[in-house]
Parts: structure tokens; C-alpha cells; sequence
């Protein structure tokens, strides 16, 4: 038999290293909640900072009326700057509260902004549908004319392939057509409805749509015409290859890139 001695030290050796297993579980359980409170810190910053960037860009269309990016920011490929986004906000005018063109914003292929624009209605604002248009008065006082904005969206649409949801709305409210088949309106879009496993008789939010398919939170409160037509693009791009007639199932291949990929599944 093993002697008092020998059992003691054979437990204390026993019990240091269970102490140590204990240490090695707690410092891998701290560093694991650190690495989750930076992930989530770093998401809060992100979001800030969105949030900041979409304040400066309200500020700088409030105080000129508009903002036209330089052409120097357009793809020079021509398969890329033939595509535009629009996406407007309406109010309420008269005392019907008609709907009319409140802002009007376009973006290129890449996001960029080309147009963005307050507009003065043609008749007096009675409800500006702030909760969610986030027009003000303030907004409306800056604006440029109907007409004008009209004159210089149609010139810019010329020729090109016009991406939106629920476009006709857009359109309708701008006062202006555009041929139907350079049209592409993601609310309509088969190729989005397979990718949501959704029939053709369900309605597709551009909030919904941006959330599940981009991992992206839009339209949280109020409504900012600049990321809805970004969003519009960016789901375009999900299906472009098939719905300009390529390889119907190339797109999927955008799903295996980082940004389609919740953050969560990387620490499963």
C-alpha cells in the first residue's frame, strides 16, 4: 500500500491541477466574453457612426438645397454606369394631404450618390409624414422647385436602367415615365422571391428584404431616401446575372462571401 504520505502528495498534485484546469476555463470564459463585448462595441460604433454620416449628409442637402456628387465617382465600366437607383419620400399636400414629391435621391451603381434634393411642393404642405418621410418643414423651406428637380432627374435617368422598389410610386410622384423595359423594380423581382422562399402573392418590404437578405437595418423610425435606394441597388446586384439574362444561379454565389454571413456563426 502506498504510504500516508505518497496519497497526500498524489491529492494535493490532483487538486493544483484541477485548480489550474478551473483558472485555464475561467480566463478562456473571460477572454471569449471580452472578444463579445468588443464585437458588440464595435457594432454600436458602427451604427453611430452611420447614424452621424446620414445626419452630416441631411445637413449639407438642408443647407444647399441639393447635392450632385462629381461625375468623376461613376463606374467607367459601361455594364456599371448604365444602372441607377431612385428612391423618394413623399407628404402630404393640400387638404386632401395629397401625396407629392417631398425628396428625390439617386445613387450609382456603387452607391454613390448623384442626386439628392429637397423639393418644394406645388401646393402648401399640410402633412409632412415626418414618422416616416423624416421630411420637416425646415426641409421643405430649402427645397428646389418640382420643376426643376423634374428638368434635372429626367435628364440624368436618359438612357439608363432604373432600379427602385416599388418604382412606380417614385415615379408617380416625380411626374415623370420611363420605358418599361429598362425598368427594374425589386418589389417585383422573382429572383429576390426565391431567395425569401416567398410566393408571388406576398409583399416584399424593402425593410424586410434589407434585413434578411442583406443583413442590413434600414428604416428604423424615420426613412432616409439615400439608404433605400442603396438598398435597392445592393439587392439588385443578389440576382443581376440572372435577371439580365445570365446564369439564373451564378448569383447565389454572392451568399458565400463574409458580408452574407451573420457574425454569430463564426464563434459556433
Amino acid at each position: 500500500m502506498p504510504s500516508t504520505a505518497t496519497a497526500s502528495s498524489r491529492n494535493a498534485d490532483a487538486g493544483l491541477s484541477c485548480v489550474a484546469g478551473v483558472t485555464s476555463m475561467m480566463k478562456g470564459k473571460s477572454k471569449s466574453a471580452k472578444i463579445k463585448k468588443k464585437k458588440s462595441l464595435s457594432g454600436r460604433i458602427k451604427r453611430l457612426l452611420s447614424a452621424s454620416n446620414k445626419e452630416k449628409h441631411r445637413e449639407t442637402v438642408q443647407k444647399n438645397g441639393f447635392v450632385s456628387q462629381s461625375s468623376s465617382k461613376l463606374c467607367s465600366h459601361s455594364t456599371c454606369s448604365q444602372y441607377v437607383a431612385v428612391d423618394c419620400e413623399m407628404v402630404g399636400v393640400g387638404p386632401t394631404k395629397r401625396t407629392a414629391l417631398a425628396r428625390c435621391t439617386i445613387v450609382d451603381y456603387h452607391g454613390n450618390c448623384l442626386y439628392d434634393s429637397f423639393v418644394t411642393p406645388d401646393e402648401p404642405v399640410t402633412d409632412y409624414r415626418t414618422p416616416w418621410s423624416g421630411i420637416r418643414k425646415a426641409d421643405i423651406e430649402k427645397g428646389i422647385p418640382l420643376r426643376t428637380v423634374q428638368n434635372y432627374v429626367q435628364k440624368l435617368l436618359m438612357g439608363k436602367i432604373l432600379i427602385g422598389h416599388a418604382v412606380a410610386n417614385d415615379l408617380k410622384a416625380l411626374q415623370l415615365s420611363h420605358p418599361s423595359e429598362r425598368i427594374r423594380d425589386t418589389s417585383k423581382c422573382s429572383g429576390i422571391r426565391e431567395l425569401m422562399g416567398m410566393d408571388s402573392n406576398q409583399g416584399l418590404s424593402l425593410k424586410r428584404l434589407s434585413k434578411q437578405l442583406l443583413h442590413r437595418d434600414i428604416q428604423n423610425g424615420e426613412h432616409c431616401s439615400l439608404e433605400d435606394a442603396r438598398a435597392a441597388m445592393d439587392l439588385f446586384k443578389l440576382v443581376e446575372n440572372e435577371w439580365e439574362g445570365g446564369d439564373c444561379n451564378s448569383h447565389l454565389q454572392c451568399f458565400m462571401d463574409d458580408l452574407y454571413w451573420p457574425v454569430d456563426l463564426d464563434n459556433k
